[in-house]
């Protein structure tokens, strides 16, 4: 039985894990329309996490300070406004994809961003 939300489209019932992550596309429905809607409203936030990130960014080099190089520090810390930047210009590229189908390149490219992201701050640990 599917379940309908005026205003919404229908999503085939149940989804697989990697049917959500985009690895897989549901039987029912078209993947690249799935991940288009959860990326739709991603650029609307963006700009906020970015922020969040670079504000955590800050404690961390305040924290480290006294205890790694500060030109290691520096230079993490550029790496991680390269990708933060590199993200944003990402999230904001798939504004769009709640009316239109996101593509596979698409998807990986974000994918690849995020891990960017994820790699950087892995470092900072």
């Amino acid at each position: 039985m599917k379940n309908t939300v005026i205003g919404q489209p229908n999503l085939p019932e149940p989804l697989t894990v990697l049917q959500v992550l985009g690895l897989q596309d549901p039987v029912d429905g078209d993947g690249s329309r799935l991940r288009g809607l959860q990326q739709g409203d991603l650029a609307k936030v963006s700009t906020m996490r970015m922020f969040g990130h670079l504000t955590i960014g800050v404690i961390v080099l305040a924290f480290y300070l006294t205890d790694i190089s500060p030109l290691l520090l520096g230079a993490w810390f550029l790496a991680l406004i390269m990708a933060l930047w590199n993200a944003n210009r990402l999230d904001r590229m798939l504004a769009e994809c709640d009316r239109k189908n996101m593509g596979r390149s698409e998807f990986i490219s974000h994918a690849l961003g995020v891990a960017a992201v994820a790699t950087v701050w892995g470092f900072a640990l």
